[in-house]
């Protein structure tokens, strides 16, 4: 009798570390379909752009709960090649590091300017198919992407709980931009944009403070000295989606939160608070540099120091990573590279049924450089920018085994 017990007992405790096993496998399985994921969705039906949609840790637990986020991207990186809305922005960031805990729509304008019905019948398709918190809808925007952000808004300023335009204007009647005073909505753009003038923001902001509702939920910043590349910065640092995520739809007469604000720099700091490693600043009265890690550094102290200087050990920022050619100021000439329809201008020969054709203006043509980061390889600069391996060593002249240098300019 006493062996029957134990042979019992020895089965259950067989069964129940089978069972404790099946129950592990479980939860791995489980934790592993919650991670973050980014796909790829074209021509999925309707006048809808193709698009990027990013999906945040335990969605599948968390249908219709999540908010949503519209990232229009710039002209230069219109056409019909995806991974050029990589390139800088939303998607980037989040590649990148930077958290953000809501589903991401990256529509890709194939040229011209963005329609807002087109931008909302992509939306409308990914409601339907991934659904998201309709009452926190966020839109932001730069370049030509923060005049599409503004039409979008102005159309539409019942469904979206927040808006960013960057560096940008409006295409749509100044009786629709109207409309955004009924929603709170956010300029921002640099005093020394050449590319886009700030008088295109001026324009929008006197357009809203004529409304009947008057500008109580305008936010304006004009980021002093800031060229055109600068508030890309802005979609690397973490207060813009707290600031998003503090309105809703359901917010009794949509107030606007003041409390945050960017300055040219405090997005020097845009990459606090990203898994980057060490941050090194210079104190130019001093002669000495100091060391902080990413917890440590705060760049809103940068406002109160007479630090300058600020560089990343592992990357250093470098705008014409984030604004491609054509609508970096430098390579520009001055010369604004947007008509006054938001539109990239576009020569003779060329055609906006064909944004990518070889005859761009020369500025467009001119040889783009990115600065090598931490844990970057070729393949990965290659899928960032759209282009090849093979392309970038025959343009660096370098092979696919040369070792890239943090730092190291890298011809596109």
């Amino acid at each position: 009798m006493m062996k029957s017990m134990i042979d019992r007992c020895c089965r259950s405790s067989r069964l129940l570390r089978l069972a404790l096993v099946a129950l592990v496998v479980a939860c791995v399985a489980q934790v592993a379909a919650a991670k973050a994921s980014l796909t790829a969705h074209r021509n999925v039906g309707g006048d809808t752009y193709n698009f990027w949609l990013y999906l945040p840790d335990d969605y599948e637990h968390r249908v219709g709960a999540v908010p949503l986020i519209v990232f229009l991207h710039g002209a230069s990186l219109c056409g019909n090649n995806l991974n050029s809305v990589k390139r800088y922005g939303l998607i980037d960031a989040v590649e990148e590091g930077r958290r953000v805990d809501a589903v991401i729509v990256a529509p890709q304008c194939p040229g011209g300017g963005w329609k807002p019905e087109r931008v909302h019948a992509t939306v409308e398709w990914v409601k339907q198919n991934y659904p998201y918190d309709a009452s926190r809808v966020y839109v932001v925007g730069m370049s030509l992407g923060g005049f599409g952000t503004v039409d979008y808004c102005a159309t539409y300023p019942d469904e979206v709980a927040a808006g960013i335009g960057m560096c940008g204007g409006g295409t749509v009647s100044a009786s629709r931009q109207q409309n955004l005073a009924k929603m709170p909505f956010w300029l921002i753009h640099g005093t020394a944009d050449r590319a886009v003038r700030i008088a295109e923001s001026k324009k929008v902001e006197a357009n809203v403070l004529s409304a009947p509702e008057g500008g109580s939920r305008l936010r304006t910043t004009w980021l002093q000295g800031g060229n055109h590349g600068t508030p890309a910065r802005v979609f690397y640092h973490s207060d813009t989606y707290k600031w998003l995520f503090s309105h809703s739809l359901n917010d009794s007469d949509r107030p606007v939160n003041r409390d945050i604000d960017f300055s040219v720099a405090k997005l020097r700091g845009a990459y606090n608070s990203m898994p980057r490693g060490v941050v090194a600043v210079e104190n130019a009265h001093a002669g000495n540099i100091k060391k902080y890690t990413d917890a440590e550094f705060d760049s809103d102290d940068f406002d109160m120091v007479p630090y300058e200087n600020i560089t990343y050990d592992d990357i250093d920022f470098d705008s014409s990573d984030f604004v491609p050619a054509g609508f970096d100021d430098e390579s520009s000439n001055g010369k604004s590279m947007l008509n006054e329809q938001g539109r990239r201008k576009i020569s003779g020969n060329e055609s906006t049924a064909k944004p990518q054709s070889s005859t761009k203006p020369a500025a467009e043509t001119r040889s783009r450089t990115v600065t090598v980061r931490s844990g970057d390889t070729l393949d990965r600069i290659a899928r960032r920018n759209g282009t090849t391996v093979d392309h970038l060593c025959k343009k660096n002249g370098i092979s696919r085994t040369s070792t890239l240098r943090i730092g190291q300019k890298i011809k596109l």
